[in-house]
């Protein structure tokens, strides 16, 4: 219980930057945090913490900083039919100096766009170079170039996508009823893939923007879309490192849909059987949104962390137990700034399905519950499962209602 945990960003959007409140939280409660850091979040980190408290929190025992080159998302190619599919890209230099191979110059090039040419900068980007680690974004997977392939291969289930759809659109428009006739369904292109849909987009966006501002996005399919991606690419990377995952409700609800189908395809009379549980921590304090909004810096989070690390060692032992880790928070954050501010709850979802896979063989291709042939991705976690790794998610942000 709570030994590591992942983190990349906290939406399914290339715009999105590293939740530093919801990162903080999490440490806490977590042994070690995989952090996993793309050139935008880093140098996002870079412009609002700074080079100094950068290079303390990657050198807290409690985190292992991770550089991921790669950025997933959602390509559209606008014609008479747009085209979409997920890639993966990186930044390799720049137009003054070209391309950069070498991970050192990688690193000093992101910290000179992000804080300006210096003495300190370049000291600063030397420093982090020698704790950060590069993480390859399709480690795991045969084929490096291969986890955009496997996240189009849950296109391939409608009953998934219909219903991940679902879930997303009750997070942006939850105000809005779809009716029961609407369409969301992707059809394989060689280069990608289009989407038959009956969806208003136009009245969808007019009920977005007013639960979301302006500036924030656009709904569009491609934009829903990036929620799929994003579940699969939290889950990849949790299974990898045996992991828990901070996630948002979103993701959380997909991941667990996921997760569920995977296991129904191989579990018989799984239909129905609940696999996570929920839990809560009633009486926790805002320190996200603290931090987030300034009225804490962050310097002041590593040094409640550090008092933290006596305490942390012992929650890891023991058994999921409300109480016990109600117990911990109160005892860590008694006497401090953290103490004082306003209350808030903290929720976890704990894989509870382990039990189901104890005398499941790994299958060959030869036989199944439900005679549906796994994907590559979904045996890759059906793999991860049998071998012990539970897909718990530490959930951020607020708390919405989801329709079925």
């Amino acid at each position: 219980m709570f030994d590591n945990v992942t983190f990349r960003r906290s939406e399914a959007s290339p715009q999105s930057f590293i939740d530093l409140g919801a990162l903080a939280e999490a440490l806490l409660f977590y042994q070690q945090a995989n952090l996993l850091l793309d050139a935008s979040n880093l140098s996002h980190l870079l412009k609002k913490i700074g080079p100094s408290t950068t290079q303390r929190l990657i050198s807290s025992p409690s985190v292992r900083p991770l550089l991921v080159w790669e950025t997933l998302g959602v390509k559209t190619d606008h014609g008479a039919l747009p085209v979409h599919n997920f890639v993966q890209f990186q930044l390799t230099g720049s137009k003054e100096k070209g391309f950069i191979n070498l991970k050192e110059g990688r690193v000093k090039n992101l910290f000179e766009r992000s804080l300006g040419k210096s003495r300190a900068t370049n000291k600063a980007a030397i420093e982090f170079s020698k704790i950060a680690k590069v993480q390859d974004i399709s480690e795991g997977i045969s084929d490096r170039s291969e986890l955009p392939a496997l996240a189009r291969a849950d296109l391939d289930n409608p009953d998934f996508v219909h219903q991940a759809i679902a879930l997303s659109l009750a997070e942006k428009v939850p105000n809005t009823s779809l009716g029961d006739n609407w369409r969301f369904i992707p059809h394989r292109l060689n280069d990608g893939f289009f989407i038959e849909t009956n969806l208003d987009f136009d009245r969808l966006n007019e009920e977005y923007r007013k639960v979301w501002p302006v500036e924030h996005s656009t709904l569009t399919p491609a934009f829903l879309l990036a929620d799929l991606l994003e579940a699969h690419a939290g889950l990849h990377f949790a299974s990898l490192y045996g992991s828990d995952v901070i996630t948002t409700p979103l993701s959380s609800r997909i991941m667990q849909l996921k997760l569920q189908r995977v296991m129904e395809s191989r579990v018989k009379n799984m239909t129905d059987i609940e696999i996570f549980q929920n839990a809560t921590i009633g009486k926790g304090n805002a320190i996200r949104e603290a931090i987030n909004s300034g009225e804490r810096s962050f310097e002041e989070f590593l040094d409640l962390l550090e008092h933290a690390a006596q305490f942390k060692g012992w929650l890891a032992e023991q058994e999921p137990d409300q109480s016990l880790v109600q117990d911990y928070y109160s005892e860590i954050t008694a006497g401090t700034w953290a103490e004082r501010l306003p209350g808030k709850s903290f929720r976890w979802v704990f894989f509870t399905g382990a039990g189901l896979l104890l005398d499941l063989a790994i299958p060959t291709g030869l036989g199944t519950a439900t005679g549906v042939a796994l994907s590559a991705g979904d045996a890759f976690l059906l793999e991860k499962l049998t071998k012990g790794w539970k897909p718990n998610q530490f959930v951020e942000g607020p708390l919405r209602q989801f329709t079925s």
